[in-house]
């Protein structure tokens, strides 16, 4: 993987998990890296241009060169989807504990949260396949950065594992909406309080979470804020959002009741969300959040105005 510097900002660069070719490198377990992405990338039905020229097939009793469909670009959108999805979350829910349990919440966390949306005809062995090969990718850097061959070894094997996982026919069974979590809960460290959250509206539905230097995305659903009837935002989702236009919020009295149960829907999410049982929530001649609430410097002013009761006029069923 590169990054580069972009207006400022440091992006990474991700190479295609299903076009990229790898580079060449003088190592046993590169040649293995190779073996595992050319096995991985055939559950995708992709074959490169070198191996579709000794494909042949037998067509009126005459043996012809293979023609393969051309690849489709939505396939390609779902596999780049799944694999920044693993970049981005592979560290929080599969460090140490690739077991099948973890594995397959991994699996149905693809298929309900990957920006953008896979395909509904992905099958689990391909997003197993992108897993393997987002491995690979991980342990041809190590090899190019010098590290040691014992990083190098875990990320081969962790590759191995999530292809035989894919040959094998490992299908965990698809989520439901009924069963669906909630909440993914944050990975808050141990002894974390709140003024130590930071949290950064990217736009209406995406945040950006800091603790103490660990920086996760995460949209309103995997925080526990979607309405499970419209799929939409809840009503502490837009106080919370309020929270970054002004430090504190304020009320007219003929709202008291609607207000105090709109904060106390929020303080019970961002329990469930961070982990932390401290009141996130204080209240001082208003609202105001023990947290840091902010918008991205590039998000501007919200399309949404905030101020006493229309911040809590709606009312909602969740």
């Amino acid at each position: 993987m590169k990054a580069k510097i972009l207006s400022g900002i440091q992006v990474i660069c991700l190479p295609c998990p299903l076009i990229s070719k790898l580079p060449t490198l003088n190592n046993p377990l590169a040649r293995r890296c190779g073996e595992i992405i050319e096995n991985a990338r055939h559950i995708w039905g992709y074959y490169s241009p070198e191996e579709q020229s000794v494909y042949y097939e037998v067509i009126d009793g005459e043996e012809v060169p293979k023609k393969f469909p051309p690849y489709s670009n939505l396939k390609l959108t779902s596999a780049r989807s799944i694999q920044s999805w693993y970049v981005e979350h592979s560290d929080l829910t599969l460090t140490n504990q690739k077991t099948p349990e973890a594995i397959k919440k991994a699996v149905q966390d693809v298929r309900r949260y990957a920006r953008p949306s896979i395909e509904s005809n992905i099958t689990d062995k391909e997003i197993l396949a992108i897993f393997a090969i987002c491995e690979v990718y991980e342990a041809v850097d190590n090899i190019q950065l010098g590290k040691p061959e014992e990083a190098i070894k875990e990320k081969v094997l962790s590759a191995s594992m999530f292809l035989n996982l894919a040959k094998a026919g490992f299908e965990p069974e698809k989520q439901t909406p009924a069963s669906t979590p909630e909440v993914i809960p944050f990975p808050t460290p141990s002894g974390i309080q709140w003024d130590e959250v930071k949290i950064s509206f990217i736009d209406n539905e995406n945040v950006s979470i800091n603790i103490k230097g660990a920086i996760i995305r995460k949209h309103y659903a995997e925080m526990g804020f979607r309405n499970k009837k419209t799929c939409k935002p809840v009503k502490s989702w837009v106080i919370l959002r309020g929270f970054s236009e002004q430090e504190c919020l304020t009320y007219a009295p003929s709202i008291k009741e609607k207000v105090e149960k709109n904060i106390q829907d929020l303080r019970k999410r961002l329990r469930a969300c961070f982990g932390i049982q401290d009141d996130p929530i204080i209240f001082n001649h208003g609202y105001k959040p023990k947290f840091k609430v902010s918008k991205s410097e590039s998000q501007g002013h919200s399309v949404y105005a905030f101020s006493n009761s229309d911040l809590f006029d709606e009312k909602e069923e969740d």
